[in-house]
């Protein structure tokens, strides 16, 4: 990927050894030949905040999620990205981590709250206060029933054994923003460099008690994954990448750290020797058997200027925080043209009533609003870029449609 691109890429996840997934600010790439190449396979749906704000997990090969901006919703697929659909609900948003393919845990819009879904991510429920008074940064499970969560600001770390439906503090001491759990046993946590050492925690009762570890890196980590309960991979300040083979009592450095302005965000190792790792300014980096770090150029052709929402139909907006609507126009009353647009989007109201139309990009930020006259309304979209956006039209007695447009 070239080095100096505007994309800051903030989460990695692999299902196979060669199939992949990032996500970062504003899209979604996969690659299936081991991260050589990647493509776009989403893009424009809004995820443009720090550090491991958004998220992306797959329970299997071919389902996954994807966190989207501010607590907006999820997206889902069930065909390995060929295809997503796009859950809105103000209930998710953020970390996010599937037990199965129906049942998962992600932080809720308030950023501090857990949220739970049983249905494949159709609906979530709230189902904790969370970490209370911490931003939730990563959420983990070490089987079906058992699992963690993390905060960062007065950042605690909270357990559930009953599957998610109630959640206990553990420990209140440290700001942490990764961590994972190679045993059931054994778990690690990294975050903000405690008390002028290591931002390292450690666990080897299930997560009861946690100890800090005093490696000699006296700066914040960012994430952490461990293929064993010896062997760990860290990125810390800048693009360094640290690993330790003897449970956390030494590290090595396998890059420099804080010797650049970019930083790394994520880590997913699949086995003890080869990881992957993304960062800021479009970083891909590659650790191979367990020593070398290739760094991965031109990965992808960057069609953000010109590509706003990549395979427009291949994704489906289901919005679960509307009512459910009484009463609907039907097809012959409204006429909608043309679509794909240009620089116009005319409307024919067949009714004879006046209407209110709506438009909004795919995370729900209201674009235009214009009063629909009884005749041809004419409404300029010369100002909102390429890509796919919702309309809602509503007349005075609140009959509504709801559809897509594409813009050209």
């Amino acid at each position: 990927m070239e080095p100096n691109s505007h994309y800051n890429l903030r989460e990695v996840f692999f299902t196979n050894d060669s199939t992949g997934y990032i996500v970062g600010d504003r899209l979604i790439l996969k690659t299936t030949d081991s991260g050589k190449n990647w493509a776009v396979v989403v893009s424009g749906f809004g995820m443009e905040l720090d550090y491991k704000s958004v998220g992306i997990y797959f329970p299997s090969e071919n389902v996954g999620y994807a966190t989207a901006v501010g607590g907006e919703g999820v997206l889902k697929t069930i065909n390995a990205g060929k295809n997503w659909t796009f859950y809105k609900t103000n209930n998710v948003g953020g970390a996010i981590h599937f037990i199965n393919d129906n049942i998962g845990f992600s932080a809720a819009g308030d950023g501090y709250t857990i949220s739970k879904t049983v249905d494949g991510g159709m609906n979530w429920k709230l189902h904790s206060h969370g970490v209370r008074n911490s931003s939730i940064e990563d959420i983990d499970f070490i089987n079906d029933s058992t699992g963690f969560a993390i905060g960062w600001y007065a950042g605690k770390i909270t357990k559930t054994t009953d599957v998610g439906n109630i959640w206990n503090n553990v420990t209140t001491d440290y700001s942490l923003l990764s961590f994972g759990f190679p045993s059931a046993d054994t778990g690690y946590a990294v975050g903000h460099s405690i008390s002028g050492s290591s931002g390292i925690i450690k666990t080897t009762d299930g997560g009861n008690t946690w100890k800090q570890l005093n490696s000699g890196i006296n700066f914040s980590i960012r994430s952490v994954s461990c293929p064993t309960n010896e062997i760990c991979y860290l990125v810390i300040c800048g693009t360094g990448i640290l690993k330790t083979s003897n449970g956390g009592n030494t590290l090595d450095t396998l890059t420099p750290y804080c010797t650049s302005y970019k930083q790394l965000h994520s880590v997913f190792c699949m086995d003890i020797n080869t990881c992957y790792a993304v960062g800021d300014s479009g970083t891909i980096l590659k650790i191979i058997n367990g020593v070398n770090v290739e760094i991965f150029k031109n990965a992808f052709i960057d069609k953000r200027d010109t590509v706003e929402i990549v395979d427009t139909d291949t994704i489906e907006i289901i919005d679960n925080n509307s009512g459910i609507e009484t009463d609907v126009f039907n097809e012959n009353e409204i006429i909608i043209y043309p679509n794909p647009a240009n620089e116009t989007i005319n409307i024919n109201i067949q009714t004879g009533k006046i209407a209110f139309f709506e438009l909004y990009d795919i995370i729900g930020n209201k674009l235009i609003e214009q009063t629909l006259s009884t005749n041809i309304t004419e409404i300029n979209s010369e100002h909102i870029t390429q890509g796919l956006y919702i309309y809602k039209i509503t007349d005075n007695q609140e009959k509504t449609i709801r559809g897509k447009i594409i813009k050209q």
